[in-house]
């Protein structure tokens, strides 16, 4: 880390760039008896050096624990909010989705879509579901009518309600408060995964696929890659 420092002639205190990513106590030990997380570690923060205004980031989380990874989060949140650009790129969908703001899609070395996670939602007509318990049982009646809502089904209690607009959500929980009494609620959106499948046609034909995608550009020989930015 002190090479990488002197090397980019910059002035950064090595103990706290070691501190930031979580190995200042492993200090004096060498870098080549260093766990493969402890090494992502170092890289990481050889990665820090000098402030950069660019981070690249591939597969960041790779051999980190739990507590690595949500420190990995912070950090890379951090920097964001200071105005440096990252680009991070994983298959693990959830990091992708806890970390950035903008969201990548790429398919066989090409860049299907590019968006917002919720542009790419609004973009592949992704749905959301709202789940009500309510303290009697719920009619459907007036429910299915409510522009948004797709699908609608009653189990006891516990109505639920597949919408394909996201105010739709809110208007279903009105609805059925007016009438019974609603005592919980939980609401879901589509989930990354899901919306990459839709855009890669992962289980759809690749004429659904495209319409999802809304385009391809080239991008190299990669497969199946998740790419994103914060």
């Amino acid at each position: 880390l002190e090479w990488v420092i002197e090397s980019r002639g910059a002035d950064d205190d090595p103990d706290a760039i070691l501190d930031i990513v979580g190995i200042l106590g492993d200090a004096d030990r060498k870098a080549a008896g260093y766990s493969k997380g402890m090494q992502q570690r170092l890289a990481f923060g050889m990665a820090l050096v000098d402030d950069p205004d660019l981070l690249i980031l591939d597969e960041p989380s790779t051999g980190l624990d739990p507590n690595g990874i949500q420190q990995l989060r912070s950090v890379v949140r951090d920097r964001a909010d200071a105005g440096t650009t990252v680009f991070f790129s994983s298959h693990i969908l959830s990091e992708v989705e806890a970390v950035c703001d903008r969201v990548g899609v790429m398919n066989e070395g090409r860049l299907t879509a590019l968006d917002t996670i919720e542009g790419l939602r609004e973009n592949a007509g992704g749905r959301g579901t709202v789940e009500l318990a309510c303290a009697s049982p719920p009619a459907v009646d007036g429910v299915t009518d409510i522009d948004g809502v797709a699908e609608v089904s009653v189990d006891g209690t516990r109505l639920t309600a597949q919408c394909s607009d996201p105010a739709a959500k809110v208007d279903v929980v009105r609805h059925v408060d007016d009438r019974v009494d609603v005592v919980d609620i939980l609401a879901e959106n589509t989930s990354l995964e899901e919306l990459f499948n839709q855009y890669t046609g992962g289980g759809r034909d690749a004429e659904t696929a495209d319409e999802a995608g809304g385009g391809e550009s080239d991008a190299g020989d990669g497969s199946n890659v998740e790419e994103a930015s914060a």
